[in-house]
């Protein structure tokens, strides 16, 4: 009956702090800015809990809380080593695995554009190409494009009316 009593004890303990990071991450992100480095960051906040990357886009995935119902998930994408953007948010605590988090609020198939020498290589076949539309489609299937990416691309095109 001990044995049973210490198990179910050790269970509950286990349950309790199922988003496990220690310290505060909340107050740890305040401090990380655009453009520090997978050090810095290693530094600051230690090794995270899960780390994704694909090609240039890496993100680093911190959880801490746990207790009652709450984890506090903190995700940081580097892009070439360096910050460019970070994510956090509280979200009811369920049994989780890395295929999980890898769906759950931010993933690569969603973020990851591609990079600045690979679009400017795009953008250059279609400006200086005859017949824009076929040359770009063709370039930028099943590729993700950036906001600013896409606006750059447009500025090709003058989308003035024929008024006739």
């Amino acid at each position: 009956m001990r044995k049973f009593k210490q198990l179910l004890l050790l269970v509950i303990s286990i349950t309790l702090v199922s988003c496990h990071t220690t310290g505060s991450i909340k107050q740890k992100a305040w401090k990380v800015q655009q453009g520090m480095t997978t050090e810095e960051i290693g530094q600051l906040l230690g090794k995270p809990d899960f780390r994704r990357f694909d090609g240039s886009l890496e993100q680093w995935e911190y959880q801490s809380g746990g207790i009652a119902t709450s984890c506090k998930f903190l995700i940081i994408e580097f892009r070439n080593g360096k910050v460019t953007s970070m994510d956090s948010y509280n979200e009811i605590a369920k049994e989780t695995s890395v295929g999980d988090l890898y769906s759950s609020k931010i993933s690569l198939d969603t973020v990851g554009s591609i990079d600045d020498n690979e679009f400017e290589k795009i953008y250059n076949e279609t400006k200086n190409s005859v017949f824009k539309d076929s040359t770009l489609e063709k370039a930028i299937i099943n590729k993700k494009l950036s906001c600013a990416q896409c606006l750059k691309l447009m500025s090709l095109y003058t989308f003035d009316r024929d008024i006739q």
